[in-house]
């Protein structure tokens, strides 16, 4: 079978939590791959209505389309929406349509000012649970020169059912940093209910795929905190943690007092609220040698735990062991994250094969941790080619269901896998 060595690799995976929106549903596992002439990536999928949702993205010769797939039960295709126009970053069910975010970028030959060359906008779609495109906002910066540059990066619902758009704005100077907004929506007509734009640091934010906002009103995020040096990024974490229209009333970071390059990838409520979040990333040297998958726990205040920081190395942590922060044989990093029910976490990201460990290129490189962050078990899994995680998240009959990518030929396809409780494919 051709992708045979999928199905075979992850029969020991845990499940994750993420059910949103769902009904129950059979105890059914499958692994499916969608594949096209062009090259497609996965971005994130969600269980939705018996079955499932799948966003991705597909670069063409004169733009990037997301892709919205709806599968059945068993990952078949009902039907698939395409957006143009839209590099897609966030996928969130609403009451009663879907919402996809991301950039748009465009190049400007005939500019005169080198600044507006390249003019980025943060787009919004809103997509009927049928896949027909309901409606497009585009935030962007209308002047003719000295354009002010946006991006989109996560989505949650308010308590009000509001949407709250995460993503970060580039002022037109040659030394301007990129600084996080936020924004509530109103998810019928796209009209901007507050907004606030954030002049904290100078330095550049590199946002976490997700936003929350708390049962108490409190919206709440991750950053890395990026500052460039010629060919070395020094970076520390921050959990900006506000209320609606607020400053930041707590801006804890991790990491401002030592030199590494820290991003972070995924920041997820653990299962129990009252435990906080668990925040998932890359730490490695500022050179960027020395990669390893970092994570760490966070009170439901956003403060980090102290002590509570660990570092996975894909080759070294094998026998599930954690490892020093520079202590690393392969190069690794953490993309996403999911609580599990029994109160720990699921880390995914990837390793870079090496002759201890691995198949070939990047394979997916997953750890579980409990409550404390003590690791249980990892797994190494993929084939000959690079394999990608997109999201990874807990079904409501506890099974795992998981979304990438794998590039075996310079022509990427996706992948959607959902496992029983025990991480297996049974069917």
């Amino acid at each position: 079978m051709r992708y045979a060595w999928l199905i075979l690799v992850i029969a020991s995976l845990a499940a994750c939590q993420d059910a949103h929106d769902a009904r129950p549903m059979e105890r059914i596992t499958f692994a499916r791959f969608y594949e096209s002439s062009l090259g497609q990536r996965a971005v994130a999928a969600r269980e939705f209505d018996g079955g499932y949702l799948l966003l991705g993205s597909r670069l063409t010769a004169d733009d990037t389309t997301a892709l919205v797939i709806r599968t059945g039960i068993r990952g078949e295709v009902l039907w698939r929406s395409e957006l143009p126009g839209i590099i897609p970053k966030s996928l969130l069910i609403g009451s009663n349509s879907l919402f996809v975010s991301g950039d748009s970028i465009h190049v400007n030959p005939e500019s005169p000012n080198v600044n507006d060359l390249i003019i980025q906008s943060a787009l919004l779609y809103r997509v009927s649970f049928s896949g027909t495109p309901l409606g497009k906002l585009v935030i962007a910066d209308h002047s003719p020169s000295n354009r002010i540059d946006y991006k989109a990066d996560a989505l949650t619902l308010s308590s009000q059912g509001d949407i709250v758009m995460l993503g970060t704005f580039r002022e037109p100077n040659v030394n301007a940093t990129e600084r996080p907004f936020v924004a509530a929506l109103n998810p019928n007509t796209f009209d901007t209910l507050w907004s606030k734009q954030y002049n904290v640091i100078d330095r550049d934010y590199v946002n976490a795929r997700t936003v929350h906002y708390t049962a108490d009103g409190y919206i709440v995020w991750a950053s890395a905190i990026l500052k460039e040096q010629q060919t070395f990024e020094r970076t520390y974490l921050s959990i900006p943690f506000i209320r609606e229209t607020s400053v930041f009333e707590n801006n804890d970071v991790f990491g401002a007092t030592t030199d590494q390059k820290l991003l972070v990838g995924d920041i997820q409520r653990a299962s129990d609220p009252e435990f906080g979040y668990g925040v998932v990333g890359t730490h490695a040297a500022p050179s960027g040698d020395n990669a390893n998958l970092f994570f760490a726990r966070v009170t439901s205040t956003g403060n980090f735990i102290a002590g509570s920081e660990r570092y996975f190395d894909g080759t070294l942590s094998a026998a599930n062991v954690p490892v020093a922060a520079l202590e690393s044989a392969s190069s690794d990093d953490g993309a996403a994250l999911c609580a599990t029910s029994d109160g720990g976490f699921v880390l995914a990201g990837t390793m870079s094969t090496t002759p201890q460990r691995g198949n070939g290129g990047r394979d997916i490189f997953l750890v579980k941790v409990n409550g404390m962050g003590e690791i249980l078990w990892n797994k190494v899994w993929g084939g000959t080619g690079d394999e990608a995680i997109g999201s990874i998240t807990e079904t409501s009959d506890g099974g795992l269901l998981l979304c990438g990518s794998r590039d075996a030929s310079g022509l990427p396809s996706m992948f959607l896998i959902k496992t029983n409780a025990n991480g297996e494919i049974q069917d």
